[in-house]
């Protein structure tokens, strides 16, 4: 029978700070320790079992409507294989300028561009881990779907970081948009 593993204050201290230097949160540790975890972590190390990452592929269907709105515009791209590394932030050279741009004459010059449509929004907030820690307290428009809200006014859904989680939103099309209104576009040649 083998030894009883005891942990010694140490070694203790040891993982506590391998933890936190690695940004483990006590909830993940918690979640590490349950169930037979540790056991297939170890096979790892051992060289029995490997880590695999998941690939998402975000499908651009018919996107999600919220309650009271109209879908107005849904440019439908190809399946999406999820790479932040392939996008591109973009803000027009005029939104720069003090007064920035009309949201009309940047749909027009976006549209032709690989924007990525609401469902990769829709798909990020539903996979919270894959967004890009870089992305928060910047504003990320999805100007591949304009939708018209309860007012009738034609929008955009935008990613934003509250603070402590992720959520949606929506700007007008009618409105000024400055350099920190940010259009995603995939970069991925196709």
């Amino acid at each position: 029978m083998a030894d009883k593993f005891v942990m010694s204050s140490r070694l203790a201290a040891e993982l506590d700070h391998a933890f936190e230097r690695n940004g483990w949160s006590a909830a993940e540790v918690k979640l590490l320790s349950q169930g037979d975890k540790l056991s297939r972590m170890r096979d790892v190390l051992r060289g029995a079992g490997k880590i695999v990452d998941i690939d998402h592929y975000i499908d651009h269907v018919n996107p999600y409507v919220p309650e009271g709105w109209r879908l107005s515009v849904h440019k439908h791209n190809d399946k999406l294989k999820w790479n932040p590394e392939n996008l591109q932030l973009y803000v027009h050279e005029n939104q720069i300028a003090n007064k920035g741009m009309i949201g009309h004459i940047l749909f027009e010059g976006l549209w032709r561009k690989r924007v990525l449509n609401a469902n990769v929004l829709d798909y990020l907030l539903s996979h919270l881990e894959i967004i890009p820690e870089s992305w928060k307290w910047k504003d990320i428009f999805f100007w591949g779907t304009l939708y018209n809200n309860e007012k009738g006014d034609l929008c955009v859904r935008q990613l934003l970081w509250r603070g402590d989680r992720w959520d949606w939103s929506q700007k007008g099309v009618h409105e000024q948009w400055h350099k920190t209104s940010i259009a995603v576009l995939d970069g991925s040649s196709s």
